[in-house]
């Protein structure tokens, strides 16, 4: 299973496929052959990406490659983490997988992002192949439920990872083999022209290297036990306190996945909301607090190597008025060790007619541990006026288990002069 792209809208919650040993048992692992189940999306503009991805019109296949192309691709170009979960199968069934394969591999199968997608395509051929396994139970999928429902069988054996590139990279103590990778890592991107200047800073580096006593890394090491992560849907509800008043509070995310969730074997570097309402009710009224039709933002870190822009994307509704803003910009870790780090964006946001221009900082506990917290400041100007909209938000997330948590939000901004939430959330 390889992590989160998120540059394709196809691969933002991943990608599962499967390795296979060949007849010959014997060889090398790198050399196992690979089975994708993907569209050929290759040309296709946007326009036509969304509507054939959403409504049909791509065809995928079973596709088979060397595995070590495969982690050149993900692990090295694309810079994913890769997971391996050895699945247990008996000769028979192994015999089985092989003929369905071979008799899938040239038919073309309908594509579509959310209900048939490469979980759909790898779930059914492990179906059709293992004995005992259920029908698909969900109409969407993804690459954790694949491996949530294989463990739930009692499937799989110890799982083992492979860093990305950029993992590996940075977890290097020495500089000049950091450095010597980086440039490896340029060398493999699809764009790379020829550089002679760094041809030969490459091949200084590894004279270098060549005369130090370090130790041969290993590309494959144990990963953590799998357990499996939320769910995409999320119910929360609670008490809220808004100008002084008390109320009740609901709110409903139909799909998918943001900061204040457990990161576990989700992309921590990026997070995506789509259709979630907020209901408040008070002694005097009930009322739509916010409607959130897609809410989706970036939190790379900025560091020596690997330099990517972080950003914020909104749009729906707050409060009966309409909110669209984009928010670009970097960010970098304040403790690494403690993995909190600090995001600073230049913002444009449209509320109703009035546009605002300005600052936002976060600074986030990114972790996949049981305690989230973080804090949001803006500091944005109406339109070009010297009036100011500040808003500072500080919130903490606790999980008792993957299913239940709670979760606290203070928000203070120049309207309301404060507001509590406090509440109980539930994935399902």
């Amino acid at each position: 299973m390889a992590g989160a792209y998120p540059r394709d809208t196809e691969s933002v919650f991943g990608h599962v496929f499967l390795v296979y040993a060949p007849e010959n048992r014997n060889v090398p692992f790198l050399n196992w052959t690979a089975v994708n189940f993907a569209a050929n999306i290759a040309g296709a503009g946007i326009f036509e990406l969304y509507h054939k991805g959403l409504l049909g019109g791509f065809d995928a296949y079973y596709y088979k490659m060397s595995l070590h192309e495969l982690i050149r691709e993900y692990a090295g170009k694309e810079t994913r983490d890769i997971r391996f979960f050895p699945i247990k199968l008996s000769d028979v069934e192994y015999t089985r997988f092989i003929e369905n394969l071979d008799d899938k591999s040239e038919n073309p199968i309908p594509y579509l992002f959310f209900t048939n997608n490469c979980a759909h395509g790898i779930y059914q051929i492990l179906f059709e192949s293992l004995k005992g396994l259920p029908q698909t139970p969900q109409r969407l999928m993804s690459p954790l439920s694949v491996v949530s429902i294989l463990h739930e069988e009692n499937r799989l054996e110890e799982p083992f990872i492979l860093l990305s590139a950029k993992s590996r990279i940075l977890s290097v103590s020495d500089t000049e083999q950091a450095e010597l990778e980086f440039l490896e890592w340029q060398n493999q991107q699809g764009l790379a022209r020829y550089d002679a200047e760094r041809d030969l800073r490459m091949a200084h580096l590894r004279v270098s290297m060549s005369q130090k006593n370090t130790e041969r890394r290993e590309m494959f090491s144990p990963d953590i036990p799998w357990t499996d992560p939320h769910k995409y849907s999320r119910i929360e509800s609670g008490s809220i306190q808004k100008g002084g008043n008390w109320g009740a509070y609901i709110n409903y995310r139909p799909m998918l996945h943001n900061q204040s969730d457990n990161q576990h074997f989700y992309s921590g570097v990026s997070t995506l909301e789509i259709l979630s309402p907020t209901v408040v009710a008070q002694s005097d009224k009930v009322y739509l607090e916010s409607l959130d039709i897609f809410h989706s933002r970036s939190t790379p870190i900025y560091d020596k190597w690997f330099r990517s822009i972080s950003y914020d994307l909104y749009l729906g509704f707050v409060e009966s008025e309409f909110k669209g803003s984009v928010g670009l910009g970097l960010s970098y870790y304040l403790f690494k060790k403690q993995s909190i780090a600090m995001e600073i964006l230049l913002k444009d946001s449209f509320i109703g007619s009035v546009n605002h221009i300005g600052l936002e900082t976060q600074i986030l506990n990114h972790t996949t541990g049981r305690l989230r917290y973080g804090m949001i400041y803006e500091h944005l100007y109406k339109g070009f006026s010297s009036e100011i909209s500040m808003n500072m938000t500080t919130w903490m997330a606790f999980d008792f288990n993957k299913q239940y948590g709670l979760y606290f939000e203070y928000l203070l901004d120049n309207r309301d002069k404060g507001s509590i939430k406090m509440g109980v959330r539930g994935y399902f």
